[in-house]
């Protein structure tokens, strides 16, 4: 709760301090499947976009992917919360693209970009 008020407050240096502390603490009691595990990586990912470090973003977004498709897999979830879950994923693997084709990793952002549009949410769209 601490990185989501700094983020309020624009304190991207504190917001990634708390978030990081958050994710030592999920890993230390083996949390990395949990969905909050997987929002906290996305909420780093954008401090350290905010930043302007465009290479630990894109590793957060990567550390989040298997979690947001581990819960898109999971049975049990309304129609609505498995769209969401899609288009959550869907909207990493552009940013990676993104992140990808600002670095000149042009065939990796192709491949990010591919992945976006076979995803399950793009074909509904």
């Amino acid at each position: 709760k601490l990185g989501d008020i700094c983020v309020n407050c624009k304190d991207f240096n504190s917001v990634t301090l708390h978030y990081d502390a958050s994710l030592d603490i999920m890993r230390a009691i083996n949390k990395t499947k949990d969905r909050r595990f997987a929002d906290i990586l996305l909420k780093m990912a954008g401090a350290m976009l905010e930043n302007g470090e465009k290479d630990e973003a894109s590793d957060y977004y990567t550390e989040a992917l298997p979690v947001l498709k581990q819960f898109e897999e999971e049975d049990g979830s309304s129609e609505d919360e498995n769209s969401e879950r899609e288009d959550v994923t869907t909207g990493v693997l552009i940013k990676i693209g993104h992140l990808n084709h600002d670095a000149g990793q042009y065939d990796d952002a192709v491949t990010f970009f591919k992945n976006a549009l076979s995803s399950k949410s793009a074909d509904k769209k």
